[in-house]
């Protein structure tokens, strides 16, 4: 409901954030803070006991009818993929860790479920805090919205308030969830902006999907806002300015309109080819987390998926998802896209991921240097033997391609292949009818792979350059790490060679290399990527019309020198100051400007 707080000054102030869905927001904002019911920490009498279980079942029954009602709405008003958001929550009104261990707490402690329930969710938030991945420890946000909708059901079937937003208005609020989005007047939303959560959040799907503009992770605006106050929301550079100036207000207005007259010119490059002025294709592909996002791609021209994250599908369950339910996901995708190529990623996670899952594995002390990844995989066939025989039965719905991550030696790449022509067998003998070949490729994140990357290339269709790990590893810097932000630059010499390296040590054997890290959606890095002899880039859909538009400026050529130039020069900034010299005028002139670039004065000066 809209706050009743004063702002502690009517003075202009930035808050930085991080681009949740890109686009500009100016207005009055509205203050939305989620009131819980109250729970009773009461001690039941033994007769109370099968009551409350009832009573508890039922509460799940209920807020099981509101999500479906919730997801119809959404389907009905936005979209069928979009809606598919809130299979999630549905997923954990199943979880057996939050609904079943619940049920047990009431039957052996003897309380009432909306405390025990309630009790069990924060649990798990706290240990979702815990998780190094960024798109998995959002979760907590979904985890959090379904146990408190059972936890208001119980408290005498209270609904949430609707929320009404009588003029155009931008909202903040500390979190958001997908069903107080849903619950808002659309068309009276300007923009979103919250404290916490990231790009990798169901609203921030969902804000995409509607082409709101969102700014999440801003930490402290609810509480500095009050409602009515005017604010001028970023969501292409993740700021949101508290009491804008008049010139301020004036200069987003114009950005708006020119914004909307760029959208319009990217929009008519969607069929057109993604091809260099001097004739050199070049695929651009999407990496989407969730089936829903597979229509994201398709509507901005996407040539297929690229990196398909099969993570969330293991996520917050008390059993490891069945080969059928992997199906159902792998298969919406597939169709979804034909005749797209999908490239379905096998389980990247480690113990510190899927900790429900592993059934209670010890995680690692340095998670990503740990057990995880293909590691896990190859050591626990009950996880991977599933995943493989669900992406080989999905292959006969449209092209699919088999994506191993981490490899960091030929011989787990050899075992990963046998393991799943083991399941292409098994499949077989059971009368699956599946395609003859799919394209088997190997993830290059890791150094070594890179460094060798002649037994990788050798014995796979494609491989699948992962700058944000490369990076890392190579950097030996925790990219989610605020001390160590401004060490982290996949436009590092080092990471630009062993790039380089894998492009020319690949050509021999004739194997496609494709990039899917963040370097990819950026105008000059994906110049430099294809420079460097690229072949396909992948990344988030919104990135794709405007990479498009850079590469059909330039001459292959051209890019391939800068390429080479680049490789030669001691450090990063050297290498931004280059690109900078180099594409600072012909960015303006095509009306963008490059993220990498910017970050990388931002951290010169941090220097």
């Amino acid at each position: 409901m809209p706050s009743n707080s004063t702002s502690r000054s009517n003075v202009r102030r930035v808050l930085r954030g991080q681009s949740a869905s890109p686009g500009l927001a100016l207005g009055k904002c509205v203050i939305l803070h989620e009131e819980k019911p109250a729970v009773n920490d009461r001690v039941l009498e033994e007769a109370e006991v099968d009551a409350e279980v009832a009573r508890f079942d039922l509460a799940v029954a209920d807020a099981r009818r509101e999500l479906l009602e919730l997801r119809g709405k959404v389907m009905e008003e936005v979209g069928q993929s979009e809606a598919k958001v809130f299979d999630a929550h549905l997923l954990f009104l199943d979880d057996q860790e939050l609904i079943g261990s619940t049920r047990k707490a009431v039957v052996s402690q003897r309380r009432e479920a909306g405390f025990l329930l309630r009790r069990k969710s924060e649990e798990l938030v706290q240990r979702f805090a815990r998780i190094p991945d960024a798109y998995l420890r959002e979760r907590a946000i979904d985890l959090e919205d379904v146990s408190e909708r059972v936890v208001r059901q119980l408290a005498k079937g209270q609904r949430r308030r609707a929320i009404e937003l009588h003029e155009p208005s931008i909202v903040v609020a500390h979190n958001l969830n997908p069903s107080t989005l849903t619950q808002l007047r659309v068309r009276n939303v300007l923009g979103i902006a919250t404290d916490l959560g990231g790009p990798t959040s169901h609203v921030a799907i969902l804000a995409r999907a509607l082409h709101l503009p969102a700014v999440s992770g801003l930490s402290s605006a609810s509480s500095l806002l009050r409602s009515g106050d005017v604010v001028a929301l970023d969501g292409n550079a993740g700021t949101l300015v508290i009491h804008p100036t008049e010139k301020e207000r004036k200069a987003v207005a114009d950005r708006q309109e020119a914004l909307r007259r760029f959208e319009l010119e990217l929009f008519s490059l969607r069929d057109l080819p993604s091809v260099t002025m001097d004739g050199r294709p070049v695929l651009l592909s999407a990496n989407i987390e969730l089936p829903v996002e597979a229509e994201n791609a398709i509507s901005v021209g996407a040539h297929g998926i690229g990196l398909y994250r099969t993570e969330f599908i293991y996520l917050g369950q008390g059993h490891l998802p069945t080969e059928d339910e992997q199906l159902g996901a792998y298969r919406f995708i597939v169709e979804r896209m034909a005749p797209r190529p999908v490239t379905i990623r096998t389980l990247d996670a480690g113990g510190d991921k899927i900790v429900d899952a592993l059934q209670g594995a010890q995680p690692d002390q340095n998670p990503f240097m740990g057990w995880r990844s293909i590691r896990m995989c190859l050591d626990r066939p009950d996880i991977f033997m599933p995943q493989l025989r669900a992406i080989l039965r999905s292959s006969a719905h449209g092209q699919v391609r088999v994506l191993f991550p981490m490899i960091a030696d030929i011989h787990e790449l050899r075992e990963a292949k046998k393991m799943l022509e083991h399941a292409r067998e098994e499949l077989v003998s059971q009368g699956v009818r599946i395609p003859a070949k799919v394209p088997i490729g190997a993830m290059v994140e890791i150094p070594a792979a890179a460094l060798c990357v002649e037994t990788l290339a050798r014995e796979c269709d494609f491989l699948s350059v992962g700058t944000n790990d490369l990076t890392q590893f190579t950097l030996a810097v925790d990219r989610g790490s605020q001390r160590l932000s401004h060490l982290y630059d996949p436009l590092h010499p080092a990471v630009l060679r062993l790039i380089d390296r894998t492009v020319e040590g690949s050509r021999p054997f004739g194997t496609l290399v494709e990039v899917c890290g963040e370097v990819a959606s950026d105008p000059v890095g994906a110049l430099v990527m294809v420079g460097l002899g690229v072949d396909e880039l992948s990344m988030s859909p919104w990135g794709i019309l405007e990479v498009k538009k850079m590469l059909r400026s330039i001459n292959w050529q051209d890019a391939r020198e800068v390429a080479r130039e680049v490789l030669e020069l001691p450090g990063s900034r050297e290498v931004r100051l280059h690109l900078q010299d180099r594409f600072k005028r012909k960015l303006a002139g095509l009306g963008m400007v490059s993220r990498a670039l910017s970050r990388g004065t931002q951290k010169s000066n941090h220097r």
